[in-house]
């Protein structure tokens, strides 16, 4: 996971053509907390997406361009375009398949994270 700290790189995550979803966050926000490892299982389960933080506290105007104003608020973005945001925390399984509908993934595009379990890294 990429942590977002200026416009410009933002800029550049954008202009990928991965998917991205947006992790909107903030270091003191309990529930952000309780979301970070479903994110960080998201990422290696979903390898064809980008997941990145973005911290309100230190790059607000980006917050600000997608109308955050609670957290954690995911922003789903394929090709510039916002498709779909989610406020506050979700279950895992929620979050599994609002990517997998909001990015178009066949399981194909899906990595099995128990198998991954068993990879030497």
């Amino acid at each position: 996971m990429t942590e977002i700290s200026t416009m410009v790189q933002f800029q550049e995550l954008l202009k990928q053509t991965k998917p991205v979803l947006i992790d909107f966050h903030a270091l003191w926000c309990g529930p952000c907390k309780m979301i970070a490892p479903m994110l960080e299982s998201a990422q290696k389960k979903y390898p064809s997406i980008e997941i990145a933080k973005v911290n309100v506290d230190v790059v607000p105007d980006i917050a600000e361009l997608y109308n955050v104003t609670s957290i954690p608020t995911l922003a789903f973005i394929k090709n510039e375009v916002l498709l779909k945001t989610e406020v506050g925390t979700i279950p895992v399984n929620k979050l599994y398949s609002t990517i997998e509908k909001q990015f178009e993934l066949s399981q194909s595009t899906v990595t099995n994270p128990t198998e991954m379990l068993n990879t030497p890294e």
